[in-house]
């Protein structure tokens, strides 16, 4: 039986159009496909957060025929504050990370479904598929002989650990509650969240490596503060990876114009598979 609905909020990140991204477009199609599959007994929380440079073309999400959601909008300077956008304005990929870790605490729920605009639905599913006794059910991978965990359990102080495993980047779940108590602790230790991990990234990114992301910095963080295992059911127990939980599925498209293609996760990921525009998706994701 579907949980409160109000447990569960899905984020959606969406990016600057650029040569690299269709994230504006496909962002339609994410909202379709949480709306088609979202099986809870009320309508599905969704904050959407986007670039400002988007602000004028953002309201067409509101738009769209969504009774299965509750759709909110949300901008970089909304969600954190102008001074913070103009700081981390020039980061990269780092801005992405930065923006959920602050906003993540802002948003402030118990579980937060975090989704880029390369990540559909594609089965139903409720909260009981992210959340179990009360604990959040997350995407782990082993840190063993990964350089960036490596990295930033130095930088976090939370290397030699007993837990080997970390987790896994977007999609997954966090908890807003949770990762506000880290934005908190760190900011009374340091000067700020984006003080602190732009100071990291200036003297680390040179070393190849991501000097942390905003699964490293959350769940080491939690680790370190004793919370991790309170808040997620422990990965030694109930690890869910992303080849084996039929949650997280990292479809294969070639086949995708082919009338029998099925995805085979309950959310699919098509990393890198601009090809394909959002009419060619679209019949595929919500045909289940």
């Amino acid at each position: 039986m579907p949980t409160n609905s109000h447990e569960l909020t899905a984020w959606l990140l969406v990016g600057q159009r650029d040569a690299q991204s269709a994230d504006p477009e496909r962002a339609n199609l994410v909202l379709k496909s949480l709306n088609h599959y979202w099986a809870g007994d009320t309508p599905l929380r969704v904050v959407v957060t986007h670039a400002d440079s988007l602000s004028s073309s953002a309201g067409a999400y509101l738009d769209l025929e969504l009774p299965n959601l509750s759709v909110e909008l949300m901008s970089d300077t909304d969600l954190i504050g102008s001074d913070r956008v103009k700081k981390i304005a020039s980061t990269g990929w780092y801005r992405h990370q930065l923006v959920r870790i602050l906003g993540a605490g802002r948003v402030s729920d118990k579980s937060i479904l975090m989704l880029d605009c390369d990540t559909f639905a594609t089965d139903y599913f409720d909260e009981s598929v992210f959340l179990e006794d009360g604990k959040i059910l997350s995407a782990w991978e082993s840190r063993d002989n990964k350089a960036w965990w490596a990295l930033s359990e130095k930088l976090f102080q939370t290397a030699g650990r007993k837990n080997s495993y970390g987790m896994l980047n977007t999609p997954n779940i966090v908890s807003g509650q949770h990762m506000d108590i880290v934005n908190q602790v760190v900011e009374s230790q340091y000067e700020s969240v984006v003080g602190y991990l732009l100071g990291i990234l200036s003297t680390n990114l040179l070393s190849g490596d991501n000097p942390f992301t905003e699964y490293t910095y959350y769940s080491l963080w939690l680790e370190k503060l004793g919370f991790l295992t309170q808040v997620h059911h422990d990965p030694k127990e109930k690890i869910l990876l992303i080849t084996k939980n039929n949650i997280w599925e990292q479809d294969d498209l070639s086949s995708v114009a082919e009338e029998d293609f099925k995805f085979n996760g309950i959310f699919s990921i098509v990393h890198g598979a601009l090809e394909y525009s959002v009419s060619d998706l679209e019949p595929v994701v919500l045909k289940g």
